[in-house]
């Protein structure tokens, strides 16, 4: 059995349901930068990183990650 932790520091943080979505209300509108980790992600420690933009338009974003 494996368990992992992520400390974070920001209110605006979320787990993955048992469909792989999720979920982070109330973000005010602004510039952002995204990190979605996974412990068999195929990148460097696991991380994918991006650059997020909140609008009014912006109801949803789609981000897709490889594992192994």
């Amino acid at each position: 059995m494996n368990g992992y932790i992520r400390v974070v520091d920001t209110p605006y943080a979320a787990k993955t349901d048992h469909n792989g979505y999720a979920r982070i209300a109330a973000v005010p509108y602004g510039s952002y930068g995204l990190t979605i980790w996974h412990p068999r992600a195929r990148l460097p420690n696991g991380e994918m990183k991006r650059k997020l933009a909140v609008n009014n338009s912006s109801i949803a974003q789609t981000v897709q990650m490889r594992l192994r």
